[in-house]
């Protein structure tokens, strides 16, 4: 069970998406609602822990189930609208609030703590944290615009537009802008740039001093 658990957690971004498009295209949306207690279990290990934090785990698990049920029961798929939006709220909050006055844009931020620099490059110091200023304004600009198409297109569009969007396209642009970024920096810099160094910077910059 372990060895799913972790295999759903690790694969989320792209399992949760491409089943929920896949029950829509199928015209069973409500099973898509199915996904949410299994990838929250998948996540919060609601069997672990401690005694107090087991037992809320378990009460979301519960009430999470409670809503699969229901919408499979009564055909209703109103509950799939939330997920997408909340993840990219949650997503989009840091980087909103990192360019409030007083604080440093996240990516700068970012920058600033990598154990070492990622890359040589012939620019200085001044120009980089410049450029990852602006960078921190098209993630936000970007995660706006896909907020937006997932409400709107929630309230507006036929079910498998929404879905198109929000589980293909949207992804799609974020994928388009990490790569057109990476492929911009190399030439900005003048210098190769590993995807694989650069993935490593993200993750061994310390996350609880990124949040301050």
């Amino acid at each position: 069970m372990n060895v799913i658990a972790n295999f759903v957690a690790r694969y989320q971004f792209i399992l949760y998406p491409a089943l929920v498009h896949m029950s829509v295209l199928l015209g069973e949306p409500h099973l898509g609602t199915l996904l949410l207690p299994v990838f929250f279990a998948a996540n919060a290990r609601p069997f672990s822990g401690e005694a107090g934090a087991r037992r809320n785990k378990l009460l979301v698990l519960a009430v999470l189930i409670a809503i699969a049920l229901w919408s499979v029961l009564f055909r209703d798929h109103w509950v799939l609208f939330l997920p997408p939006a909340l993840i990219v709220a949650a997503i989009m909050t840091p980087f909103v609030m990192s360019v409030r006055p007083g604080q440093t844009p996240l990516i700068t931020r970012i920058h600033q703590l990598a154990p070492s620099g990622p890359v040589a490059s012939l620019r200085s110091e001044q120009e980089i944290c410049r450029y990852t200023d602006r960078l921190t304004w098209v993630w936000i600009l970007l995660m706006g615009f896909i907020l937006a198409d997932t409400l709107l297109l929630a309230w507006l569009a036929p079910l498998e537009v929404w879905s198109l969007f929000t589980n293909v396209i949207n992804y799609g642009l974020l994928l388009a802008l990490i790569v057109g970024e990476w492929l911009f920096r190399m030439a900005w810099m003048r210098c190769w740039i590993s995807p694989v160094k650069l993935v490593h910077t993200l993750l061994t910059v310390d996350h609880r001093e990124l949040m301050r």
